[in-house]
C-alpha cells in the first residue's frame, strides 16, 4: 500500500476517534431504537463501515481507480489491527442504555416561521448526523 494512501487511511480513523461521531452515533442508534441484540456492535459496524468507505474515496480521489487487491488486504490489516481501539470507544461508561447526557448532544438551531405575526423564531430542533430527531 503506498505509505500516503495509508497515512489517510489511518489519519481518517484517528479523526472519527477523537470527534464527536461516536457520541452522534451513538445518539443515533439510540433514537432509532433498532431491534439488535447490541447497540455497542451496531454502532460500532456503523463506524466500521464509514471507515472502510474511504479507502474507495481516497483512491477514486488520488489515482481515478478502485483499491486494487493488495491495498484492501493491507487495509483489513489496518482495521483488524485497530478493531479494539475502535470498539471500546462504544463502551457505556455509566449512562443508561448508552444515552448521551443533553449537554453534549449536538443541537441544531433553526429558525421557524409564525404565521400568526410572520416573526421568526430560533428552536431548537435535537439532531444526530444532521437528522433531526424527536425528544422523549
Amino acid at each position: 500500500m503506498d505509505p500516503l494512501l495509508r497515512g489517510l487511511c489511518e489519519q481518517f480513523i484517528d479523526k472519527k476517534l477523537e470527534s464527536d461521531e461516536i457520541h452522534e452515533v451513538k445518539a443515533l442508534m439510540n433514537s432509532l431504537e433498532l431491534p439488535v441484540d447490541s447497540k455497542k456492535e451496531t454502532s460500532f459496524g456503523f463506524l466500521l463501515g464509514s471507515v472502510y468507505s474511504q479507502l474507495y474515496i481516497h483512491c477514486l480521489n488520488m489515482y481515478n481507480r478502485v483499491p486494487n487487491e493488495e491495498e484492501i488486504e493491507n487495509y483489513h490489516m489496518i482495521l483488524r489491527r485497530r478493531a479494539t481501539e475502535m470498539l471500546t470507544k462504544f463502551e457505556d461508561h455509566g449512562n443508561p442504555r448508552g444515552a448521551i447526557p443533553e449537554e453534549l448532544r449536538p443541537q441544531d438551531k433553526r429558525k421557524t416561521m409564525s404565521f400568526k405575526d410572520n416573526t421568526m423564531k430560533s428552536q431548537h430542533i435535537p439532531s444526530v448526523l444532521g437528522i433531526p430527531i424527536q425528544g422523549k
